[in-house]
């Protein structure tokens, strides 16, 4: 089965190289490489023509030059320009090898309209990646597909899906909509446990956007165990600086939904708690959150740095043979 890589680009020149590092490992004979770049002023357009030449031998590869006021429609590029399966990305998302590698097999066996895949965050420009809250190994039903956190990055599907919206930069309601108009379509889905993208982390103004969105939404929409699944992983990613915003949008989630607080996750936690009119207990909550969220983060972050400094002692010349070098130089 082909695979469609599309790198939607816009000045990006800064992220490119480790961006195209990933992605050249990930392509295989057969792939197609489609870069679009919107109307770039940095150098971006001159590294993507100096990849497409390099790597034009293995795969497919087109660049497409596009205005800076051109709207960024990823699924039209890929029913226009792509073949079998495509994937979305810019290049602050960076490829994982092997999520593309567990892909290639699960197109190959089941023949999927769609895939959904886990999710990781990159740190460090791809120094590290730390796993989305809602990372499972499996997942099997259209219903637990449909209660995870909503992310382009998680999704590929069929260059030729009629069906498929773009994304539009409208806010999680919009987000929202497509996911589960998405889901609800699609024919066969499959879920991948390795993440295919890494984007950047998420903003930790995250969980309160998604507590107002959720109030809007009914169970004819989204059941409501589906939202709080959504609004669960989103908490890890709250900013305990922000705790009078983050409460007051978990007050208007209770106002309109008082059974979410009869659940057994942290969204349903911590609207208990705000229930019970304890303000000390909300911020010892949320600040276990927060407490859990930067282990997580630093520890990927230790994790990377030292597989970084095993890289660099493999490639450079160590300690004692700069010591003998200066010893010699120091003797003439």
């Amino acid at each position: 089965m082909t695979l469609t890589f599309l790198m939607l680009c816009r000045n990006d020149v800064a992220n490119l190289t480790g961006a195209l590092q990933r992605l050249a490992t990930a392509i295989r004979p057969g792939d197609r490489v489609l870069l679009a770049d919107f109307g770039s002023e940095d150098g971006t357009l001159a590294r993507l023509e100096s990849f497409a030449a390099r790597e034009s031998a293995q795969c497919d590869v087109s660049l497409i030059r596009l205005d800076a006021a051109a709207p960024r429609q990823p699924a039209a590029l890929l029913r226009a320009e792509g073949a079998g399966f495509g994937l979305w990305f810019t290049p602050e998302e960076r490829v994982v090898p092997q999520g593309v590698a567990e892909l290639r097999q699960s197109l190959a066996g089941d023949a999927p309209d769609l895939v959904v895949a886990a999710l990781s965050f990159s740190l460090g420009h791809g120094l590290a990646t730390v796993a989305a809250p809602d990372t499972v190994e499996s997942v099997t039903t259209a219903a637990s597909m449909q209660a995870l956190t909503p992310n382009p990055a998680r999704l590929v599907h069929a260059c030729d899906a009629a069906w498929l919206k773009d994304w539009s930069e409208g806010g999680f309601d919009t987000l929202w909509s497509n996911w589960d108009t998405i889901l609800a379509t699609a024919r066969h889905a499959v879920y991948v446990a390795t993440p295919l993208l890494a984007p950047p982390l998420p903003s930790c103004t995250a969980p309160e956007a998604l507590f107002y969105t959720a109030r809007h939404l009914t169970d004819e929409v989204v059941p409501a165990e589906a939202l709080i699944s959504r609004c669960d992983a989103a908490l890890c990613w709250a900013d305990p600086r922000r705790i009078e915003a983050l409460c007051a949008a978990a007050r208007a989630l209770l106002d309109v939904a008082p059974d979410a607080a009869n659940g057994q996750g942290p969204t349903s936690e911590l609207l208990r708690i705000i229930q019970a009119g304890s303000p000390a207990d909300t911020r010892a909550f949320l600040a276990w959150h927060a407490s859990c969220r930067g282990r997580a983060i630093s520890d990927a972050l230790a994790t990377g740095l030292a597989k970084q400094q095993l890289h660099l002692e493999a490639a450079l010349p160590g300690p004692d043979y700069f010591d003998e070098l200066y010893a010699r130089l120091w003797n003439g």
